[in-house]
């Protein structure tokens, strides 16, 4: 897996002033890439935590503004580039699940952003104290 990378736009955590404070913060947003593109970031993150907890990729997918086929093509290209599959479906109803290497990696990933974000805020506080 390539280097991890650090944003200042998009949806983001944010670090420094509080809340009704005027005053310098940080955010940031991870992502994973492979070969220069986009492997996973907290959107497909997002998407599969719906897929998780609504059986559906359909439902997954309104349930976060997007359409079936944008989230259906997150899907498909992030499995690609992993080189396995995230989702599969079960049951008579077809219900879709993540795989065991889906739930691992969707777990993995998160405990390293929750992780990371907490290292991040911590450097903050260090390099820029409350003084600035």
């Amino acid at each position: 897996m390539a280097p991890v990378s650090l944003q200042k736009r998009g949806k983001k955590t944010s670090v420094g002033a509080g809340l009704g404070e005027k005053g310098m913060g940080l955010r940031v947003k991870f992502w994973l890439e492979k070969d220069g593109d986009l492997v996973f970031s907290s959107g497909r993150r997002d998407l599969l935590r719906r897929i998780r907890e609504l059986g559906s990729l359909h439902r997954a997918a309104k349930s976060l503004s997007m359409s079936y086929r944008a989230a259906w093509g997150k899907i498909r290209n992030t499995e690609q580039r992993l080189g396995w599959k995230l989702v599969e479906t079960r049951g008579p109803r077809k219900h879709l699940v993540l795989t065991r290497r889906g739930e691992e990696f969707l777990d993995r990933y998160t405990a390293f952003e929750e992780e990371a974000t907490r290292l991040v805020e911590e450097l903050y506080r260090k390099r820029f104290p409350s003084e600035f």
